[in-house]
């Protein structure tokens, strides 16, 4: 039997409590596992986020806690994954159709660092025009299909991580694990380990942001 979405967070909220919550891994014995294991029990017995039921919480939101369980700094954790867990408390006072945007901003906020870690011009072109997209996106704009496929296959091609993270959060197809792959190849743009951590720290924070301020902005966020 499924549990219910308050039983999901009780179930998270303790265990976060008791420090149990881990990373690197699905589950550490009976009483450790990461931060989706606890709210999904369906993605920990099949170690895959995307087990996670979609009416439990958006596809891209599981595969987003994963990697923010797993790619920021050991000094950074706890703090992000606190917020994690407070977001996580009011995701339903958040609109369908705004949960939507904050995916695409999310996106946006990983193809920002990957860019951040390139001069070459033509990549830098070609992911502008997928940040035009993922912003226009994000407030809320209608963007075609069609120019999310050309502006994947603008993006793709060079191999560098900085046009993988643009291409990945463009593609279409990839829409519900967008925000993570891209999050995942921004993070490997930077030059070094350390630079990766870094890297995942700022986009953690950015994201977990973006939706502190959709839940704390004071209006009706059932229909903004």
């Amino acid at each position: 039997m499924s549990l219910t979405i308050p039983e999901r967070l009780a179930r998270l909220a303790h265990a976060h409590a008791e420090n149990r919550i881990i990373r690197g891994a699905w589950t550490k014995g009976a009483e450790l596992a990461c931060l989706l294991s606890w709210y999904s029990p369906e993605s920990r017995d099949a170690h895959d986020a995307g087990a996670c039921p979609a009416d439990a919480l958006p596809p891209w939101l599981a595969y987003l806690a994963v990697w923010i369980n797993d790619a920021p700094s050991d000094t950074a954790w706890p703090g992000l994954i606190a917020r994690y867990v407070r977001v996580l408390h009011r995701l339903h006072e958040i609109a369908p159709e705004r949960l939507t945007w904050l995916d695409y901003e999310c996106r946006a906020i990983a193809v920002r660092e990957a860019r951040s870690h390139t001069e070459d011009p033509p990549a830098l072109v070609a992911i502008d025009g997928v940040l035009v997209l993922l912003d226009r996106a994000a407030a809320g704009g209608t963007v075609q299909r069609m120019a999310w496929d050309a502006a994947a296959r603008a993006a793709a091609g060079a191999g560098a991580a900085a046009w993988d993270a643009a291409a990945r959060a463009a593609a279409w197809a990839a829409a519900r694990a967008a925000a993570w792959a891209a999050a995942w190849d921004a993070a490997a743009a930077a030059p070094d380990v350390a630079g990766e951590t870094a890297a995942a720290d700022r986009m953690a924070d950015a994201m977990l942001t973006a939706f502190e301020h959709v839940i704390g902005e004071g209006q009706d966020i059932s229909t903004c």
